[in-house]
């Protein structure tokens, strides 16, 4: 399995999704076919059929125009977050294993530092991961998800995610005829992070080294957290019991 290290993305700017194509009209009478793409509380930045992009002060158009825009700015709003992961550590403790018996190593995870850096307050703001330890390590990566509580402008929150044990590396050091076996802390290897706004994919980032695999094996765990519990066999749905009574 291929390794990417890749630096922290810190700043995830998230867009508001276009709409269809519709005719606006001007309180001259003109009227253009084009999409919006973002607006302030002046300008409305549209888009022809043809690519170009060119602003529209909001004045200049009808007021049944205005008044459409005013309502996709409620469900569409643009959001910039910088995102900033610091990785902690635990205090050593034992873990027993089966195989191996009794195994030294540290509790790891990440701490996430959101900051607001918009004019508006970022909410609904769900974020999804896996962390990964040391592929030699023999843990497993740990995926996960956190809710983020409404961020103001210009403020920042915080959000931590699920621990990781990581055994300590084992270092024999041979000295004449006898052998010492040296333990060493280990720190997580890499984070792989998405970000989701009012259920909406909003960015990815990445810290340190992760597989190239990530962003699928992260897909896979959501499909699972969303996938309806299978029945005992010959059980029949309440739902299905209902509709032959």
């Amino acid at each position: 399995m291929k390794l990417l290290s890749c630096l922290v993305l810190m700043l995830v700017s998230v867009l508001p999704v276009c709409g269809q194509m519709r005719t606006f009209a001007s309180v001259k009478g003109g009227e253009i076919r084009a999409e919006i793409t973002g607006c302030t509380d002046t300008v409305a930045e549209l888009r022809r059929e043809d690519g170009k992009r060119f602003t529209v002060p909001l004045a200049t158009l009808s007021e049944a125009d205005r008044k459409w825009i005013a309502e996709w700015r409620k469900t569409h709003k643009p959001y910039r977050v910088q995102v900033v992961p610091s990785q902690k550590k635990g205090n050593t403790r034992e873990v027993k294993e089966a195989i191996t018996g009794t195994v030294k190593g540290n509790d790891c995870w990440y701490v996430l530092g959101v900051k607001n850096t918009g004019v508006q307050a970022v909410t609904g703001l769900r974020l999804e991961y896996i962390v990964y330890p040391p592929g030699n390590s023999g843990a497993m990566p740990v995926p996960g998800s956190v809710e983020v509580a409404e961020i103001a402008p210009g403020k920042t929150g915080q959000a931590a995610t699920a621990k990781c044990f990581v055994p300590q590396a084992r270092e024999v050091i041979r000295s004449g005829l006898t052998d010492a076996v040296r333990l060493t802390e280990s720190g997580l290897a890499g984070l792989h992070l998405e970000l989701w706004i009012d259920g909406k994919p909003a960015g990815v980032m990445k810290a340190g080294t992760v597989p190239e695999d990530a962003a699928a094996a992260l897909a896979a765990w959501r499909e699972k957290q969303t996938a309806p519990a299978a029945l005992p066999e010959g059980k029949v749905p309440e739902k299905m019991i209902e509709k032959t009574r």
